[in-house]
């Protein structure tokens, strides 16, 4: 309305106008080598308005007004280039009052690369406007997660004839100071042993005990697997570890990237007539979380 010299004239025509949303924060959060959750939330909060509809004599004060509206519609668009020149789009799902919080994990990213991401939302207007934090929303995927361990094919030990009359009658040792186990993935790994095989006559003979609860001058075995390296493990080889798979170390990706494997133990009839026994050892590898 207008006031002249000659009074106060009518409301003119309503004329409508609409805010436009804006965003109140976004976040990245659970990186992994293909996939990361995007989440944020969008301005909705409640102010006040003066409404001068009894004239700027007598306003009236602090009327509540929402802000934001009722979210129609949000996407998020992420892209390898922060132009956006190329992005793919995804639907998030949305919740609150008024759609305001948005949520949405992404998966199928490739590792070790940087994504920028920004939101589309269409407001109470009914325009697509597109949101975005300054600097732009930035988040880096983490190095593929995979489990590559190096093993040796075959292993063998032995006693010693220089053994024989000494204490150390029936000792077994390696054949080898070679048998390393190396960690060549992106992820530090527990290396077990999970099952264990007689493959031939011999092997079936020979019976697998724990420890030195063999007797002496029976086909016994004591046949132990040490992992050394930063830190060293020892355990029992028997059919056993079949039904509960023993734990021979741990390789990281740093400084415990590998161990040698040694075998001990003793056999408990050194005099015995030569026996080639024969073994198949199933050795288990999990990811450390």
């Amino acid at each position: 309305m207008v006031t002249n010299q000659n009074g106060r004239s009518s409301f003119s025509t309503p004329v409508a106008f609409s805010t436009l949303p804006t965003l109140e924060h976004i976040h990245v959060r659970e990186i992994r080598d293909r996939s990361a959750t995007i989440s944020g939330v969008l301005a909705s909060d409640t102010g006040v308005w003066t409404d001068f509809s009894n004239g700027e004599e007598s306003p009236i004060l602090n009327n509540p007004v929402d802000y934001g509206g009722v979210y129609q519609a949000v996407a998020i668009d992420y892209s390898e280039n922060n132009k956006f020149t190329t992005y793919e789009s995804v639907t998030p799902t949305s919740t609150g009052n008024k759609n305001e919080k948005f949520s949405y994990e992404l998966s199928g990213l490739t590792p070790e690369t940087t994504y920028y991401v920004r939101v589309r939302v269409t407001g109470v207007s009914g325009e697509e406007i597109v949101l975005t934090e300054l600097p732009i929303t930035q988040f880096t995927t983490g190095i593929e997660e995979i489990i590559d361990v190096e093993i040796p094919i075959e292993m063998a030990f032995q006693t010693k004839n220089k053994d024989l009359e000494t204490v150390e009658a029936g000792q077994i040792y390696s054949q080898s100071d070679e048998y390393q186990v190396v960690n060549k993935g992106t992820v530090p790994v527990q290396v077990m042993v999970s099952n264990l095989n007689k493959k031939n006559e011999d092997a079936g003979s020979i019976q697998l005990v724990s420890d030195d609860n063999g007797q002496f001058g029976e086909d016994s075995l004591n046949l132990k697997l040490f992992g050394v390296g930063k830190t060293s493990y020892e355990t029992d080889l028997t059919e056993s570890v079949g039904d509960n798979p023993v734990l021979i170390g741990d390789l990281n990706t740093t400084d415990q990237k590998e161990f040698q494997l040694d075998f001990g133990g003793k056999f408990f009839n050194p005099l015995s007539p030569m026996l080639t026994p024969k073994y198949l050892m199933t050795l288990k590898f999990e990811q450390v979380k």
